[in-house]
């Protein structure tokens, strides 16, 4: 069996050629690995943005559905406020701010996956309860995708999540602030410390209102900066949702749209 002895170099210049010759080997295939890394972490960033933005569209429309509600939600307060200083002693519960649910008593499995509702117990005001979207999110950045894209693009994308999560925790003091009016939807009888606790829950709900709103509107600004924007047409169905469900009480402000 022949043995190939490695050859010796003659001189220095040879010597030069072979080590020339490694390192440009040596480089040319860690550039190519780099690549290749470059090429797929590329190729995540753009499935990450595509998943990215139906989430954000969604949370910004519903930031703007919770502005829309701003003089829904303080015309109740305020009426509700009246009636707790009125004097005497009888409360008369009023209609459910909604309208009747009635439909289906069986409805499809479909439409209890979206949320069942206990009709029975009725809300005394009206709120959103949308859930705030962020899985999209939370995924790309549990694989490192957000790290992997330009600085500036990734710390604006923090920038609305921390802002969706601000509105999120918001609307959960708000729930468990509305949670405390309960016994306002039923006939009852009110002590004078009874309605000055019930008055202290109303002016919590009306400062969580005006964080939510702050919010909101921030959020939307800072989107808009950086060409994120609701679209019309997924305003328009919101709209006609919101209408029937509200009795009209809402108001549009202005913000800059998307025409599709």
């Amino acid at each position: 069996m022949d043995i190939h002895k490695p050859k010796p170099w003659h001189g220095v210049r040879e010597f030069l050629k072979e080590y020339v010759i490694i390192v440009v080997g040596v480089l040319t295939a860690l550039g190519a690995e780099q690549g290749v890394e470059w090429l797929h972490w590329r190729y995540q960033v753009r499935a990450a943005e595509e998943a990215l933005l139906p989430e954000i569209q969604r949370n910004l429309l519903d930031s703007y559905e919770r502005i829309m509600l701003l003089p829904c939600i303080s015309g109740r307060i305020t009426e509700l406020r009246d009636r707790l200083q009125a004097p005497g002693s009888q409360w008369a519960a009023d209609p459910d701010p909604r309208p009747p649910a009635g439909g289906d008593a069986h409805p499809p499995l479909a439409d209890l996956a979206r949320g069942a509702q206990a009709h029975e117990m009725n809300d005394v005001v009206l709120t959103s309860t949308r859930p705030w979207q962020d899985g999209a999110y939370q995924a790309a950045l549990a694989a490192g995708v957000i790290t992997h894209m330009p600085r500036e693009q990734a710390q604006h994308y923090a920038r609305m999540h921390r802002g969706f999560e601000q509105m999120k925790e918001w609307q959960a003091a708000d729930h468990a602030a509305k949670v405390r009016l309960t016994s306002l939807a039923f006939d009852t009888a009110l002590t004078p410390s009874e309605k000055h606790e019930y008055l202290d829950v109303l002016g919590e709900l009306a400062f969580i209102n005006n964080q939510m709103v702050t919010s909101a509107a921030q959020v939307i600004q800072g989107a808009d900066k950086i060409g994120f924007r609701i679209r019309r047409a997924h305003l328009d169905a919101r709209l006609k949702t919101a209408a029937p469900l509200t009795r009209a009480c809402f108001y549009q402000p202005a913000v800059p749209l998307d025409p599709r």
